[in-house]
């Protein structure tokens, strides 16, 4: 069975916070939930929708979660950073690169990819040098 995660930044403490996902209908605002089998402990934290990302079920080389809003580098690719995001179109995750589109499953293999930061954190790993 495939892990269905998502992270956020909590709008509290600015931190990372993992889970699932609460969207109230009609509202502008999510919640992650903590994984917890013990209901006493359950606890929602309020987080920055633009912040919010799933996990794509993919490890790095060094075995870290892969999210979408990941910053990864490729090893096989000459200009190796790119962003991980959502294609609805295509109903999957996508590699992005200043308009270069590469489908992240059955493309690149977990071995050669490394995370190096993500968009809310580093942005300035996307940037082009000048």
């Amino acid at each position: 069975m495939r892990e269905i995660l998502f992270r956020g930044k909590s709008i509290i403490t600015n931190e990372w916070v993992y889970g699932g996902i609460i969207a109230p209908y009609g509202e502008e605002k999510y919640y992650i939930i903590n994984n917890t089998s013990d209901l006493s402990e359950l606890d929602a934290d309020p987080v920055n929708p633009e912040t919010v990302g799933q996990y794509t079920g993919i490890t790095d080389r060094n075995g870290t979660k892969i999210f979408e809003g990941d910053i990864i580098q490729v090893d096989e690719i000459e200009d190796p950073t790119f962003l991980v995001a959502w294609n609805n179109d295509d109903a999957g995750f996508e590699l992005v690169d200043d308009g270069f589109y590469l489908p992240l499953f059955g493309t690149i293999s977990g071995q050669n990819i490394k995370v190096i930061g993500n968009i809310h954190d580093n942005p300035e790993l996307l940037e082009v040098p000048e």
